[in-house]
């Protein structure tokens, strides 16, 4: 029995430190990533998007008249096909639902961006009758709601556009901002959401223009908010790895080109995993 007992103890640790597959964006191309393997260029595209079973990539295509529209691509076939009857030919971040059967994304509409909601196979479209132009959907647990933000605060709007809660940007301080490209997370236990935050501090990165953005945390439920990482490390575009693990953007003082990291929690160690890579990618351990 003990035996066995430590075959299974054993066989659950491989499960525990099973290495991440992350995509990403590197020279206009979705690439795939496992940690010790060589890097897979997959598709031409942008802003990748794991399906919530890790089995396909939502993406932007970028077309040569300045069209974007959004793409699944299959990882088992290795074959890509553009989601059908979004209207228009300017479409981009693509968020799943929790069950994998929908998508969010950004869709320009006249003379403003809405957030549109779609079937992944192209069926029920429709534009989330939101009162404000907000950005950076990213699914609540129950999928029937999204949290997103506009310069002001960070909201969770029900699909019917009903806005639930309301968080001031100002609740990260003095000097806090965000942009429409700030990026937004639920935890893998759907209690908190990481939030990029811009700040106000001096930084002393090489050629970098602009606020310095960091990695926060809020609980959902409480309003608690933490600060993640090294005041070292400029984070941004984070998506959770697991819990205790965030994989981001990243850039230092001594390696001023922009590339991918991971935090850990709570102490906020972190390490380089790829550089010249954006836009990281991966499906949450549970």
């Amino acid at each position: 029995m003990r035996t066995v007992l430590l075959s299974l103890a054993a066989f659950l640790a491989v499960i525990t430190i099973s290495p991440a597959q992350i995509a990403y964006e590197s020279g206009g191309w979705i690439s795939l990533s496992s940690e010790g393997d060589k890097p897979k260029r997959l598709v031409k595209g942008v802003y990748p998007a794991f399906s919530p079973d890790g089995k396909s990539i939502a993406y932007n295509t970028e077309e040569e008249d300045g069209a974007r529209h959004i793409a699944i691509y299959d990882l088992a076939s290795g074959k890509s096909a553009p989601v059908p009857n979004i209207p228009g030919d300017n479409s981009f971040g693509p968020s799943w639902s929790p069950d994998g059967k929908k998508l969010a994304f950004h869709i320009f509409n006249n003379d403003r961006w809405d957030i549109g909601i779609i079937g992944a196979d192209g069926s029920g479209f429709f534009r989330l009758p939101a009162k404000m132009e907000v950005w950076s959907p990213s699914w609540a647990p129950d999928g029937r709601s999204l949290y997103a933000h506009d310069m002001e605060a960070i909201y969770q709007i029900s699909i019917e556009g009903q806005t639930l809660k309301t968080w001031p940007v100002s609740l990260f301080g003095p000097g806090a901002s965000m942009s429409s490209g700030s990026s937004l997370a639920v935890s893998p236990d759907g209690k908190s959401l990481l939030i990029e935050i811009d700040g106000d501090e001096d930084v002393k990165i090489k050629d970098w223009d602009g606020p310095p953005p960091a990695l926060w945390t809020i609980d959902l439920q409480t309003g608690a908010r933490q600060r993640i990482g090294s005041r070292s490390l400029l984070a941004w575009s984070g998506c959770w790895e697991s819990a205790t693990r965030i994989i981001c953007n990243g850039a230092t003082e001594k390696k001023p080109t922009p590339a991918i990291y991971r935090i850990t929690l709570p102490d906020g160690a972190f390490s380089l995993l790829l550089p010249n890579a954006m836009q990281p990618s991966v499906v949450p351990a549970q």
